[in-house]
């Protein structure tokens, strides 16, 4: 009779209980194959989003701003229109679009009015253009180098009747 060796029977064992893991781990692999790729997706994905987030505040604002500038320009347009002369609908304009950008909110490092008043004569069209320069990092939100230039136009008619053409208004 042959004695088998114990040793040898050891090894077999341990080899066989070795390849049922792997096939028990394969098993497990084969019944979830997109274990882990979750969390690869996300650090990958994450900050695309973050950034077009950001973009999107960016644009949200500098829309905000433009329209803010728009309405300084229109009542600088309506302020120039009640003036009595020329130089007086200038400087009114001025004022009117200083008063409305700093009511809204709007820093501008520099701001230029250009206002076209003509002879302010009753139904006569006045055109102000308001430009605004604004900080990148006030319109983003987030530390932006640079400027932006945004300018405005309107256009509004000098009343017939109003206080321009000498009416008396009573109290």
């Amino acid at each position: 009779m042959i004695s088998r060796d114990p040793h040898r029977q050891r090894r077999r064992r341990r080899i066989t209980g070795l390849a049922r893991a792997l096939r028990a781990r394969h098993a497990h692999l084969a019944a979830e194959p997109e274990r882990g790729s979750v969390a690869a997706e996300l650090t990958l994905v994450v900050p695309i989003f973050v950034l077009l987030l950001l973009l999107i505040v960016g644009l949200g604002r500098a829309s905000d701003a433009s329209i803010k500038i728009q309405d300084a320009a229109h009542a600088a347009a309506r302020a120039a229109t009640l003036a009595a002369t020329p130089g007086a609908a200038e400087q009114a304009a001025s004022q009117a679009a200083g008063e409305a950008l700093t009511g809204s909110g709007t820093t501008c490092q520099a701001v230029n009015v250009s206002a076209d008043v003509g002879s302010l004569s009753p139904g006569a069209m006045v055109s102000v253009t308001v430009s605004c320069t604004v900080n990148l990092s006030d319109l983003s939100g987030i530390a932006i180098p640079g400027v932006r230039t945004i300018s405005a136009s309107s256009s509004s008619v000098v009343d017939r009747y109003g206080a321009a053409t000498g009416a008396v208004t009573g109290g």
